[in-house]
């Protein structure tokens, strides 16, 4: 018999915000993942942070937007644990700690920090 775990991730890029809904399930030859859903908003933060050298009002309120609507998915889909990740636009932006802090307060999701797969070994 197989078993299964869900998993969540947001991953906020310098071009598009992606939320990934996964399923693990446990096999006689090792773990599988399955991808469930991946949504894809194209905010382009990258865009204001790497020319502007902050994120623009807009596109930190369509962030926040996005994040919101991210999150109520998740508690519908119920897993076991999940991430929300940022790159490079939020982290070199100006006001990239005031957004996630507005987010965080807003929706209770804070940024873990992440490692790329191949240092997860």
């Amino acid at each position: 018999m197989l078993t299964s775990k869900r998993f969540a991730a947001i991953d906020i890029g310098s071009n598009a915000v992606r939320l990934q809904l996964s399923q693990l399930f446990e096999t006689e030859t090792g773990p599988y993942f399955r991808k469930i859903s991946l949504i894809r908003m194209p905010i382009r933060l990258g865009v204001d942070a790497f020319i502007l050298g902050k994120i623009s009002r807009n596109k930190a309120e369509r962030l926040l937007n996005t994040i919101q609507g991210f999150k109520s998915l998740v508690a519908a889909y119920q897993p076991l644990d999940f991430r929300a990740c940022a790159t490079s636009a939020m982290r070199e932006s100006k006001n990239g700690e005031e957004i996630r802090k507005r987010i965080f307060k807003h929706t209770g999701i804070q940024k873990k920090r992440c490692r790329p797969l191949h240092a997860r070994r």
